[in-house]
């Protein structure tokens, strides 16, 4: 029924306009009143008052015109109702259909409406044919001959802004009266209220979509980091677990175990950092189970001391006898806390001491409220330092982070954390001298006296269960092989596992050979791990109902629930547990369904050297077979891969080297080649967004020296 046109405001007034005469008069006022028809006014009014609910109901300004028009034409001759709304960046035209505007009739009313805008005055004209000139060059005509007779033009003003004009056209003169133009006017605020809810309301929705676009970039974004953080995790983590069932010396077993430890904390941890949703939505939650507070600090202290001792530092620690054996809250929580803050103060301390004291303070209830306090002397803060401290991204000053690194994100998580289970966190510092970070946190005394163990072991029956089983295992990354096979080597008899580089390899041995389960990585060349199992699931009987269970670097959420509607029965994320991968084995073998359990993230070491050797010592424990297996490893591999990269680039095949730069990092971690897996990470990272061909060419020249120079350190060293 309407008529909408939208137009650029930055349209040129026409060149036809005449200059108003400064005798003329800005508007002429009709020469007779309103005939007393209190009646007809009265039914008016009610009009207006019950439009005036309508339109501002309304959220659509389409629909708010539909009503004014059908109001204004049932109170009078309104041949033709126009609506102009001027937005930021765009001007809307409305206007009733039943006579068709020509286009240059249209833009001579159009700038009248446009002089009224400007202006912020009404035009009253009751012979419009021969007073129109004042405003512009000819009065508006239609195809059919009929002239613009009476008219009248009002600005609508919402809190003192135009927004726009609103014009009303009859083909007889003397159309409209004195209390037409009141009626109007009382209507104008609501048409301004109308506007203004329909621009916020459209405003709003468009905030939605960018929102929720923004959310499923932000989606992708975690499921890549997730993937790029623990696929290299996987191999380090993986191989302490097989470390750990190998009778390590017994002086070993510390490490070992601190790594276990630390790990176990930062799986849970970034789990939660990379659940978005949770984060956004303010839905981290805090346990409430028994907890030993002795133990809580012994694993804090166990691994703060290393680092305290890496640096030459006095490590201090010091715990309230009073407190009770076991508490009720959250221990996760709490160790995060204690790693950032004496972490922080470690990181930030050149010599002297670091103190950890955890204090039992007094409380009228029944709960044990204890105090936290971490001292340091290293370098300090002012006021001005402190106040924005605990702001997401921020650190005390560019100095310190260029000097010290890191994200600026560990002190305001904590403060978070802190602020969760109830309590405050405080900081005293002065430049120079040190600083003494405190946070208070009461919890509920538990009426146990001793922490229930977790069941950690695999029972004798599940493993006897899982005898002989043939697992066809497919990973690109063959360091993530490696971890996968000797772990299920180590702990299930005769068990056979055949390994796939792709999905679509998978496939292959899959029509050749019978299996009992698939392992099936995700992110994979060729063909993904999704995609091989959906065409698995498509396939022929008995194989299509064979188990498959997803191993991957990529935990969202989402990324479980694609896992499953592609027809997966188990989620295992890298780096694993041994008793994740058996129990979700045996889950999906024997109970129907597997297991999606939880995660990590890895702490390495820098080097100035070309090979950092304490790293692939720490990593392998001194296990010189197994260092020198990665390094036969590397050495058998970095010619291809480079060339392959290389290929690759100057093919402008770009995605191929992502994937292979993605697939040498692993490699290169694990050989202490720090240099060379930020290279990787570098081309991997510009291959992705619309690379440089030159520059990526260049980074590839730039890996293949550090490779060079490790090569000719490996093939030293292994001669040794």
């Amino acid at each position: 029924m309407f008529n909408f046109r939208k137009k650029n405001p930055s349209e040129n007034i026409s060149q036809q306009e005449k200059p108003v005469n400064a005798s003329d008069p800005e508007r002429a006022e009709p020469q007779k009143q309103a005939p007393d028809n209190r009646q007809r006014q009265l039914n008016n009014l009610y009009l207006v008052n019950e439009l005036s609910q309508r339109i501002t109901a309304s959220l659509s300004i389409e629909e708010g015109f539909a009503h004014v028009y059908q109001t204004i034409n049932s109170m009078m001759d309104a041949s033709a109702v126009e609506l102009v709304v001027y937005g930021e960046n765009e001007r809307l035209f409305f206007s009733n259909k039943n006579y068709q505007v020509s286009n240059s009739d249209l833009a001579n009313y159009n700038h009248l409406s446009e002089w009224c805008y400007k202006n912020n005055k009404e035009v009253f004209l009751e012979d419009a044919e021969n007073d129109f000139g004042r405003y512009v060059f000819k009065a508006l005509t239609l195809p059919d001959g009929k002239v613009a007779q009476s008219l009248m033009c009002f600005p609508v003003l919402h809190h003192e802004h135009i927004t726009g004009t609103l014009c009303i056209i009859s083909f007889s003169k003397n159309a409209f009266e004195l209390f037409h133009k009141e009626m109007i006017r009382l209507l104008l605020p609501f048409i301004g209220v109308a506007i203004n809810n329909a621009f916020t309301h459209q405003q709003i929705i468009d905030l939605k979509h960018r929102a929720e676009r923004s959310e499923q970039f932000m989606q992708v974004f975690l499921a890549n980091m997730s993937h790029e953080i623990r696929t290299p995790m996987n191999a380090v983590m993986g191989m302490t677990n097989l470390l750990l069932q190998k009778n390590p010396q017994p002086g070993q077993m510390k490490y070992l175990n601190s790594i276990q430890k630390s790990s176990e904390n930062l799986l849970v941890i970034l789990n939660d950092i990379l659940d978005l949703s949770k984060i956004e939505a303010g839905k981290i939650e805090i346990e409430r189970i028994d907890f030993s507070i002795t133990e809580v600090a012994g694993n804090v202290k166990e691994i703060m001391q290393f680092k305290a001792e890496e640096k030459g530092l006095e490590f201090e620690f010091s715990i309230d006898a009073q407190i009770p054996p076991v508490l009720i809250g959250d221990p996760t929580r709490l160790t995060q806390i204690l790693l950032n803050l004496t972490g922080n103060a470690i990181k930030f301390t050149e010599k002297g001491k670091v103190k950890l004291e955890i204090i039992k303070t007094p409380v009228k209830d029944s709960t044990c409220n204890l105090l936290f306090k971490i001292s340091d002397t290293g370098i300090g803060m002012t006021e001005e330092q402190q106040q924005r401290l605990f702001q997401n991204y921020s650190q005390a000053s560019t100095e310190t982070a260029r000097k010290y690194g890191g994200t600026g994100l560990g002190l305001s998580i904590s403060k978070q954390l802190v602020q969760l289970q109830g309590g405050l966190i405080e900081i005293k510092s002065k430049p120079g001298t040190g600083s003494t970070f405190s946070f208070s946190i009461s919890y509920q005394v538990s009426q146990s006296k001793t922490i229930a163990q977790k069941e950690k072991d695999i029972s004798a029956a599940m493993l006897e269960k899982l005898h002989g089983i043939r697992i066809l295992l497919a990973d690109d990354n063959e360091f993530n092989r490696i971890v996968v096979r000797e772990t299920l080597e180590l702990v299930i008899k005769n068990v056979k596992v055949e390994e796939a580089h792709d999905g679509a390899e998978a496939l292959q041995l899959l029509a050749e050979h019978d299996f009992d389960a698939v392992v099936m990585d995700l992110v994979m060349p060729r063909m993904n791990g999704l995609e091989a199992t959906q065409r698995i699931r498509s396939g022929p009987a008995p194989k299509n109902k064979i188990p498959v269970i997803a191993i991957t670097a990529s935990v969202l959420k989402s990324e479980v629930e694609k896992c499953l509607a592609a027809g997966m029965n188990g989620f295992i994320p890298k780096p694993f547990k041994t008793r994740q991968v058996i129990s979700a084995l045996y889950s999906a073998l024997h109970e129907g369904n597997g297991l999606a359990p939880t995660l990590p993230i890895t702490i390495g070491t820098n080097s100035e050297s070309v090979i950092d050797f304490d790293y692939v010592n720490e990593i392998s424990d001194g296990d010189g077979e197994r260092i020198k297996r990665y390094a036969k490893l590397f050495l058998t591999k970095f010619p291809d891969s480079i060339t392959a990269l290389r290929t690759s680039a100057s093919n402008k095949n770009f995605e191929q080297v992502r994937i292979d730069a993605h697939g040498m990092k692993s490699i290169l971690k694990f050989n202490g080649i720090h240099r060379g897996f930020e290279i990787a990470e570098k081309i991997e990272r510009q291959s992705a967004n619309e690379p440089d061909q030159l520059i990526l060419l260049k980074l590839i020249d730039e890996l293949d020296s550090v490779c060079k120079k490790a090569t000719e350190v490996l093939q030293i060293h292994m001669t040794k």
